[in-house]
């Protein structure tokens, strides 16, 4: 997993300053832009490159484990 380092601009290109990743509101536009850019067409695609599914890790399983799920 890669680390995001904090830095003293937003995350997004916007150029403003934050103590973090973002400024409020930014990351849910980032995510928008960056799936419409680069993302799968599919949540299965997206399943698959995070390494779970039918021949990667149990994505329920870890859901569980992280305490998303009862």
């Amino acid at each position: 997993m890669i680390t995001a380092p904090k830095t003293s601009t937003c995350y997004c290109g916007c150029g403003q300053p934050t103590q973090g990743h973002w400024v409020p509101g930014h990351d849910r536009q980032a995510e928008t832009w960056l799936d419409k850019l680069e993302g799968p067409d599919t949540i299965a695609q997206r399943v698959l490159l995070a390494g779970y599914g039918p021949s990667g890790r149990n994505l329920r399983q870890a859901a569980r484990e992280a305490g998303l799920t009862g």
